[in-house]
């Protein structure tokens, strides 16, 4: 919605500060309006938008918003990261419990889609998308890499909890998840089960992919056909 009302016409600064950062980066301006609106600054006052201090890029910017997040929001959202672009509710508190219930990550959710953060994709899954794949990464790359590992292992173990037809449908989600875990014997195991998979379906390109991946990690003892 418009940040001034339909009627109004924003005011010069506002449209040249903006301009003028963005480069005309539809996605980087509603963010910057975003992050001004976070602000509390009365956009109708010029001089105060002239001496407004913005991030210098799109990533800072987007960090600063996750930043500014109360700590269970961001918590959420980092949780969410990890699984990737698109996640369901329900998984979250299943995968990190330190979340609270899933109630409360319901509530957490809220506050992230009023802030424009993710969105409801599916209302009967319960399934949310990141807005913008930026948002993402950015909110990935903050995690250090021992935390990030961490959490791909749990997402590879929820998973796995949902039994041999869920493994055997998602073996290239848990080679994903096992590659970016510290998680070694798994590491080796589902990248060896998702190119044998690929190898099957003829997708030679993606099965060499993993063969070159795990190859380092196997010392010999172990082959593939």
């Amino acid at each position: 919605e418009p940040l001034l009302g339909a009627e109004t016409e924003p005011p010069r600064a506002l449209v040249d500060l903006v301009t003028t950062r963005s480069q005309g980066n539809p996605f980087y301006v509603e963010e910057l309006l975003n992050y001004i609106q976070g602000q509390g600054v009365d956009l109708r006052d010029e001089s105060a938008i002239r001496e407004l201090q913005l991030p210098e890029s799109l990533h800072s910017l987007i960090l600063s918003r996750v930043d500014t997040l109360s700590e269970e929001p961001r918590r959420t959202l980092k949780i969410a990261s990890v699984v990737g672009r698109s996640f369901v509710a329900p998984a979250l508190p299943e995968i990190y419990p330190e979340l609270g219930t899933l109630g409360d990550v319901r509530e957490h959710l809220r506050t992230l889609g009023s802030l424009d953060l993710v969105r409801l994709d599916r209302e009967h899954e319960e399934a949310y998308i990141f807005k913008h794949v930026v948002t993402q990464e950015v909110t990935y790359e903050s995690m250090p890499f021992a935390i990030r590992a961490d959490l791909h292992e749990r997402v590879g173990g929820h998973i796995e909890e949902a039994g041999t037809d869920a493994i055997e449908r998602n073996l290239d989600l848990l080679a994903h998840h096992y590659w970016h875990s510290e998680n070694l014997d798994k590491k080796r195991n589902y990248l060896v089960r998702a190119g044998e998979a690929a190898k099957a379906q003829y997708a030679n390109g993606v099965a060499i992919d993993y063969f070159e991946r795990v190859a380092p990690l196997l010392d010999g003892q172990e082959r593939w056909g």
